[in-house]
């Protein structure tokens, strides 16, 4: 008598040993590697088990539009002081902190230097 997850389980690593076999022999593939994602699928029963790890993704679901206006937020906001350091210092020279990968010539890289400056990065 062989209980449903262990069938499941069995599936599982089947189903991903073939698609990795199946990746040796035909080469990178996108379907092999979609069939390799079927590992997530044994996360589900740690969700079916665990009740606070339910609760927790629960918890994730239900707040993930706030977090996701949040992120928009600080975005926008990251992205107007970006647009700011453009007008105010994109004609400063390079030198010492002013480099090809941090300053404020185009909008990426202005983004990319207001995120170094916030998390301190190389300062």
């Amino acid at each position: 008598a062989v209980s449903r997850s262990a069938r499941l389980e069995f599936l599982i690593n089947v189903i991903t040993t073939g698609a990795i076999v199946a990746r040796f022999v035909v080469g990178p593939n996108n379907i092999i590697d979609l069939i390799r994602i079927a590992r997530v699928l044994r996360l589900q029963k740690a969700f079916r088990v665990s009740t606070g790890l339910r609760l927790f993704l629960d918890t994730l679901v239900a707040s993930w539009s706030t977090c996701v206006a949040v992120f928009l937020l600080v975005f926008l906001v990251f992205f107007m002081y970006a647009a700011l350091g453009m007008n105010l210092f994109s004609a400063v020279k390079y030198g010492e902190g002013i480099t090809r990968l941090a300053n404020f010539e185009r909008i990426d890289t202005a983004l990319i230097t207001l995120l170094r400056v916030a998390t301190f990065d190389d300062w």
